[in-house]
């Protein structure tokens, strides 16, 4: 049997303390060593990185140091997050707004975000104007139109809606209508005026 036997420590301890504490560096030497590979990649550290708009940031980096170093260079050449922001911000008209970090979650998931505050629980997200689309659905359920009917209204769109609406009111002229297809006939005339306010 080649290499050396396989210690017996149980031996060791009732032989004597002595004998038994003299093996104890070499064990943990030995788990030393042989976790260093691994905690060698494991370990992090903080970089102050300056960006080509002059602001600087923190960043946390892990792995090699020479893919730590072209990690640095490369952000050096971009602008910083607070500045991408603003810029996406002036190209869409949308605004930075500061909500608790719940209605973000609930509501706002898909906007950027930055400056959570732990204090308050607020964050400030992105908030893209609303279109035309959004506050013409929003006018229509304040008006009391059922969900599935302004789903509807949006996939027909208003041409076909006019056209349907024109067609009723041909075939019923003189009629009085069952209350039914008279609140049909409301409800079109109510997502028509909407959809011709906001241009839909």
């Amino acid at each position: 049997m080649h290499g050396e036997p396989k210690k017996n420590y149980n031996k060791m301890y009732k032989a004597g303390w002595n004998t038994y504490i003299d093996y104890i560096p070499f064990v943990v030497y030995n788990q030393y060593i042989e976790q260093q590979p691994n905690e060698r990649y494991r370990k992090m550290a903080k970089y102050t990185i300056k960006h080509i708009c002059g602001c600087k940031s923190e960043v946390e980096l892990f792995g090699k140091n020479d893919d730590r170093k072209n990690r640095i260079a490369y952000l050096e050449t971009t602008t910083c997050a607070k500045c991408r922001a603003e810029e996406k911000a002036q190209e869409s008209g949308a605004k930075w707004v500061e909500m608790p970090y719940g209605e973000y979650k609930n509501n706002y998931s898909h906007c950027d975000k930055m400056n959570y505050n732990p204090k308050t629980k607020s964050i400030m997200v992105l908030v893209a104007p609303e279109t035309n689309k959004q506050k013409a659905e929003a006018e229509l359920k304040a008006l009391g139109i059922p969900e599935k009917a302004i789903e509807n209204a949006f996939e027909v769109g208003r041409k076909k809606y006019t056209e349907t609406y024109v067609n009723l009111v041909e075939r019923t002229k003189g009629q009085e209508l069952p209350a039914e297809q008279q609140g049909a006939k409301e409800m079109i005339e109510k997502i028509i005026r909407v959809f011709e306010k906001y241009d839909l």
